[in-house]
Formats: C-alpha cells, structure tokens, sequence
C-alpha cells in the first residue's frame, strides 16, 4: 500500500532524554472545550461553517468547495528526488487570516504533499470555540477543494494513493470521538474513520515522527558540555567524539541524511563557554559525520544551520545574524553548496525554534519544499518545474477589495530602524483586479498624527484570482502608537498596534 504519512508541526528543541537529537510531535499551543463533532461511521459530514456567538479569526467567512470527480491529478514532480529549487516560489498559498481578536491564538497551518498539489490544514482556537479548514490547492494555483469546519484540531496527515485519500487527524476538543477522517483526493468529500483504522493510523504517524535514541550529544547532569556519541542496540559504546560538544539551548542539533552521514552542528575543539562575552560562546561548525565509525568527512566552520534537511541535500542559512541570514543549497555528501541551488532572499527558508516553529518552518516531499510563514505559505518546485509563480487566496475569490495587514518579525536593519528596532509589516490583498499592481505605502501614528514612514512605495502583483501578498511592505517604528498600510495612496488597511 502506497503510504505517506507526515506530522508537519515538530519541535525544533532538545527535550529531557539523555540523548538529543531531531524533532518529536508537539500539542496544540490551546485547545478549547466545547461540543464535539458528528461521529457516525461510514456516513459523509457535512461541514460547520460558523461558530454561534465568536468573533471569527479569518478575514471572511469560509465556504464550502468540492472537486471534480472525473479529474485525476496530474504530478509533474513525481518520483523526483529533492534538489535545487526554482530561485522564486512555484506557488503562494494566501492565508485570509484577519485581524486577531483577543485571546485567540494566531492559525497554526500543517502541510502535506498529495499527489498534483499541497494540501493545507489550518486551526485556530480561542476562549469560544475553534475553526479549521482543509483545502488543497492543485500546482497549476487553483483551489481543488475546500472544507470548512469547527470545534476541531489536528496536524497529522497520511496520504494512501491506492485507496485515493488522505487520512487526516480530526480531533474534537475534548478528546473525543473518531479520531481520523478520510478525505477523497479528488473531491475533498470525507467520511469519519470508515475502515475503523484509527489506532493503526495513530500509530504510522507516531512512527513516521519517531527519532533516532542510539546517536546524539550525552547530556551530562544537564550542563552544556556534551559530547556526540553512538551506541549499539544493547547500549554499548560504538564511538564518541569528545571534540565536538553541543552548542545547548533549543534548535537543530543531529540528522541522519541519505548515505548514512549524520548532519551535526557543534561546539568544535572546545565546549560553549558561557562567560564568553560575544556570541557564539565556542568556536562553531556544521559537519558531516560518518554514521558507521564517527570520523569527520567534511566541515564548514561558522554559523551555518541547517533550515531542511532532505535526501543527499540540506538548505543552510548564511550570515553573521538571524537579521541578515541568507540560504545555501548544501551537497551533505561533498560538504560543498550547490551554486544558485535556492532562493538567496533573506529568511526564505526560516525555521524558528522555541516554539516558533509552528509558524514559521521549512519542510520538504520528494523534490517539492514549503515554508510556511504565519500568514502565507510558499511552495518551492524543482529547477526543472519552477510552477506557474501564482499567487492563491486560500479562501477563494473575494467579491470586496481588502488589505490585511500583520506584524512578521523584526528587525534592526536600514536607517530607520537601526537605533530603535522595527516590526516587520506584511500584507495580504484580496478582492483586487486580477493582473494589477497595486502600490503600497505605510504610515504611523506618533502622539495622534497620522505621518508617512520614510520608506519608498512597494508593489503588489495581483494575481488570477485578485490576491496578492508582499512580505515586507515596511520596518515601523516600535515608538509608533499605530501602523496602517495604504493601497494606491486611499484604500486602508485594518490598524495595527506595534508590540511593545
């Protein structure tokens, strides 16, 4: 049976076990208590798509779509192994996430590969209740299908193309009922559990996010001066590497790549020194270690982390800061980039740690990758498949021209923002006339004036279907009271409130 199973959301941190190494599945960040969903086997459910008395977090209200039953996808990527991506996004996937309301946790969003498109499932929850929608958006950048539904969690999908579902994880709040729902490929139409196969399901997906116990740095009475060993089944010592001691804190540490090279981020010659008044505290280094003996076959010195770890292949961040990280395609069998491999646009590929992976992290199926960054997600085909660039309003076609604008980082880049820091502000369009550019400018609120920010007009591309997305539109001011985007120099956008 053709299985693919995936847990999108998974710690970047090391946890208490004595040996450290890749992710293991996390919880929901809240989970709401309120009524549970329709339970019946075998039976089609027919979807929710309101919640009585709560303020929705989406900046519309989501809507129903089937698929067509007489179209069979079509994978042009298929049975591709990962490598150099196209240098832009193949497809933009346009979260309609709305202005958060209060208490409400900002939509966390799982991705799956299916075959001919990506699969999308995101949750919100709150004080009154939660939202999820499943969609799948085909690589041409149309939506195939579209569910909407309430009172509902859940982040693990396994994909069977024999059977022509993908098996998904629908949790109701209190923990109750079926525990997966089978969704037709084609058409979105889900039944809940009607083969009976949830224990077995729940346990493919424990198994498929399941980590490596017998390699990783030794924790020694919880200080920072582990080192990197291996052990056999019974737990005797294969071999050790006392030179190359863990970095701590949370973040990626040991992976296995294809070829049995272990991937490793360390402390090189001599262990973190947190006295050290510059960071980082220990002279730092990315490896490829020999999984059988343990010996060295390459090494880059510096600060490089690993953002994706797949197949022979890894993509790497560059630069002397998280503010200006760049992203390097790594040969994991040579220890040498691959030239113009990804994209080099700074945080592309980013994967926070502390939990900010369940918003911003990078993934990758076969020869496809994804970076998911809160509010938009981005789909990176193969060199030889760029995809269509197109930009996706995950909701469908708007009828009302609207900006949404969010914070997204921070930063203390350019004039502006070097001596007192800026949020980041983006923006997602919808409604507009397909094929426009749009021109945006921002402007803030300083002891109740409305002024200009000091920064040049930036352009928006809208799309088919009349979205559009830009990442930065603006670095404001942290002493600004308010921030606010203007489309075309009328149109505004929601006011946000920069964090303190």
């Amino acid at each position: 049976m053709a299985l693919t199973a995936v847990v999108a959301l998974a710690a970047c941190g090391d946890g208490p076990a004595t040996l450290t190494s890749e992710t293991t599945a996390v919880a929901p960040t809240s989970v709401p208590s309120s009524s549970s969903p329709p339970s019946t086997a075998d039976s089609l459910v027919e979807p929710t798509t309101t919640l009585p008395d709560a303020t929705s977090l989406w900046s519309r209200e989501c809507t129903d779509q089937l698929g067509a039953t007489d179209v069979e996808p079509v994978d042009a990527t298929a049975g591709q192994e990962f490598g150099p991506l196209a240098p832009e996004p193949g497809l933009r996937i346009v979260y309609p996430i709305g202005e958060q309301a209060e208490s409400w946790s900002v939509p966390v969003s799982s991705v799956l590969r299916v075959p001919g498109g990506t699969l999308v499932s995101l949750t919100s929850s709150g004080p009154d209740g939660s939202e999820r929608v499943v969609a799948v958006v085909d690589d041409s950048g149309s939506v195939r299908w579209r569910r909407c539904f309430v009172e509902m969690y859940g982040w693990s999908g396994i994909v069977d193309a024999e059977r022509g579902v993908v098996d998904i994880e629908m949790v109701p709040p209190d923990g109750g009922g079926p525990g997966w729902w089978a969704f037709d490929l084609r058409t979105g139409e889900s039944q809940v559990d009607s083969d009976g196969r949830s224990a077995e399901l729940t346990a493919e997906a424990a198994a498929a996010t399941a980590f490596r116990t017998d390699v990783g740095f030794i924790v020694d009475g919880g200080m920072p001066s582990s080192w990197l060993q291996r052990f056999d089944e019974d737990g005797g010592l294969l071999w050790e590497r006392p030179d190359l001691t863990t970095l701590g804190g949370e973040g990626f540490r040991v992976q296995e790549t294809d070829g049995g090279i272990l991937l490793v981020m360390a402390c090189v010659g001599s262990p973190r020194d947190d006295s050290a008044p510059d960071w980082p505290p220990c002279p730092l280094a990315l490896l490829g270690v020999d999984m059988t003996d343990g010996h060295t076959m390459w090494q880059i010195d510096g600060r490089h982390y690993p953002w994706l770890v797949s197949g022979h292949y890894a993509i790497v961040s560059r630069g002397a800061s998280d503010d200006d990280e760049t992203s390097l395609l790594l040969d994991t069998r040579t220890g040498e980039f691959v030239p113009d491999g990804v994209s080099d646009a700074p945080s592309a590929f980013v994967t926070e740690c502390c939990g900010g992976y369940e918003y911003n992290r990078v993934e990758a199926s076969g020869a496809v990758a994804w970076s998911v960054a809160t509010y938009v997600l981005n789909v990176w085909f193969p060199a030889a498949f760029p995809g269509s660039g197109a930009t996706v309003d995950l909701f469908g076609p708007s009828g009302t021209p609207e900006i949404e604008a969010h914070v997204n980082g921070w930063t203390d880049n350019g004039e502006v923002c070097a001596d007192v820091g800026c949020d980041q502000i983006e923006v997602a369009l919808f409604g507009f006339e397909p094929g426009a550019t749009v021109e945006l400018t921002c402007r803030w609120q300083s002891e109740g004036e409305w002024q200009e920010v000091g920064s040049l007009p930036v352009t928006a591309l809208i799309g088919a279907d009349g979205s559009g997305y830009v990442a930065e539109v603006c670095g404001t001011d942290l002493q600004a009271e308010a921030v606010q985007v203007l489309a075309d120099g009328g149109m505004e956008s929601n006011v946000l409130t920069p964090r303190p």
